[in-house]
Order: C-alpha cells, then sequence, then structure tokens
C-alpha cells in the first residue's frame, strides 16, 4: 500500500506503519510521536499538530556506554599528556551529542537519565583523586574560554588540575537551523524539482521566496538569475540540474576579501 500510495519503493525491513498519535516511532537516535497540544496559526486560524521529540532510549544507552568507556580511559592515562587529551576527547564527545541531539524537545529531560550516572562515575573514577578537582583555575587557557563561555553558568561543570569537563545534562532545546517548513524538494509528481528555464517567472518566483537569504543585495539577487540561466540550471562543478531547495551561491572572491556581489564573481551550485 505505501509503494502504490507514494510511488517509491520500500525496503520491507525498514519501512513501519506507525500511528503515531499513540507510539512512538524512531529514526537516527531520535524517537517522536504526536502530542495531544495542537497549535493553532494567527493567520489562517488553522490547526496544527504538534510533535514531540526525544533521544531514543537506544541512543541513550550508546551515549552512556561510550562516555563510561571514555572515563575509564581518562582514569588509567599513565601521564599528564594523555591524561590532557583523554579529557579533551570527552569533552569533544559531549559537545557532538549536544549538538547532534539539541534539535530534540526533550533532550534536557532524556539526558538528565543518564547524567547523574555519569557524573558519579567521573567523580568516583577521576575526580576524587585529584586535589584540585574542581577549583577554577586563576587563569583560564585561551583554548578553554569558549568552553566557559558556553558551559560557565552550569554548576555542574567540573575542573580538573585545570582542564574543563563538560557536563552531559547542561543542554537546551534548539530549533533547526537552515529548516524551512514550506518547501518540499519533490514536486507533485514526486520527481525532484529542478528548475525549468522556459518558465522565468517561475525562476524569480523562487528567488524573491523567503527560501533566499533576506540579507542579499539586489545585485546580487539579479546576479543569481543570470547565473542560473547562463549555468543552464546545473551545477558549476558537477554540471549535475539544481535541486530547488538545495541549491548555494558562492562568491569567487569572498565578500571578506573585497569580492562583490557582480555577475562575474557568483557563480551557483
Amino acid at each position: 500500500m505505501v509503494e502504490r500510495k507514494s510511488k517509491i519503493r520500500c525496503s520491507t525491513e525498514k519501512t513501519k506503519i506507525i500511528d503515531l498519535s499513540t507510539e512512538f516511532a524512531e529514526f537516527l537516535g531520535f524517537k517522536f510521536k504526536l502530542s495531544n497540544r495542537v497549535k493553532v496559526t494567527r493567520k489562517s486560524k488553522s490547526k496544527k499538530y504538534i510533535i514531540d521529540s526525544h533521544v531514543s532510549d537506544e541512543a541513550l544507552k550508546n551515549i552512556k556506554e561510550k562516555l563510561y568507556k571514555q572515563i575509564d580511559y581518562i582514569a588509567t592515562a599513565g601521564d599528564n599528556t594523555t591524561f590532557h587529551k583523554a579529557i579533551q576527547i570527552y569533552n569533544s564527545m559531549v559537545m557532538g551529542f549536544h549538538n547532534y541531539y539539541r534539535v530534540a524537545h526533550s533532550v534536557n529531560n532524556d539526558f538528565s537519565k543518564i547524567g547523574w550516572d555519569i557524573q558519579k562515575k567521573l567523580y568516583n573514577r577521576v575526580l576524587k583523586d585529584y586535589p584540585r578537582r574542581n577549583e577554577t583555575p586563576e587563569k583560564i587557557k585561551q583554548c578553554y574560554k569558549a568552553i566557559v563561555q558556553k558551559y560557565g553558568k552550569s554548576k555542574e561543570l567540573k575542573w580538573c588540575n585545570g582542564i574543563p569537563i563538560i557536563p552531559l545534562r547542561y543542554v537546551q532545546f534548539q530549533h533547526p537551523k537552515f529548516y524551512n517548513e514550506g518547501y518540499n524538494l519533490y514536486d507533485d509528481n514526486n520527481t525532484l524539482d529542478t528548475f525549468n528555464l522556459e518558465n522565468m517567472a517561475d525562476i524569480i518566483a523562487y528567488f524573491s521566496s523567503d527560501v533566499q537569504n533576506a540579507r542579499d543585495t539586489t545585485e546580487l539577487y539579479e546576479s543569481k538569475i543570470s547565473r542560473l540561466v547562463s549555468q543552464k540550471a546545473k551545477c558549476y562543478i558537477t554540471q549535475q540540474p539544481l535541486i530547488k531547495g538545495e541549491i548555494a551561491t558562492h562568491h569567487i572572491t569572498p565578500v571578506s576579501k573585497g569580492g562583490t556581489d557582480e555577475y562575474e564573481n557568483v557563480i551557483i551550485r
């Protein structure tokens, strides 16, 4: 039925039909279902369903295991260089988890489920053996200032011999970047939505829409249209047809280095 309705070939192993109003669906480490809340738009007064998203149970289990393993590696480090490097790897892992999963609405609550166990293991295996385990150094090294700026307000930020250790639980939901609800990469025939050079009105409408950067100058706007036509709606590098919603404009000489928005300095890919 799914293949017949969507006209897309589906994998029997990976495809599953779920009633999101009653159970969670899982995808790439996230789980989500329909919320009981309903959003009413101001303009049309129409109702929109709201999704509640979480970090999946399997992902939380994997995160916990990976951080446990890294804490053990920190505890068994034989010298200061290895010790410092192990903590830096731990911090990069935590920041990576934050950056990836922060688009889940309940990421803070989900990470709190395992955050206490991780903090406890970190204390028992590492911090309690160091007399300066939680002293903020008088002079913070330049390489750690970005961490302090981002996580310094958290009471769970620990210091070990002058090195900050990032708390897993200090994370907040953040809307996905560069996401536009009103644009679909596929047209009504379920094929990739590419440009039709015979329909200039469609091209102009696309570049005038909010899909594009609102800070674009008039000159850049005109250069984009001209460049799209001259490139025959193909990527400047790969020569593959450009897909609406995925195109990017580049300056040959960056604006930061004196480049202009003139046609000769603009390409589309």
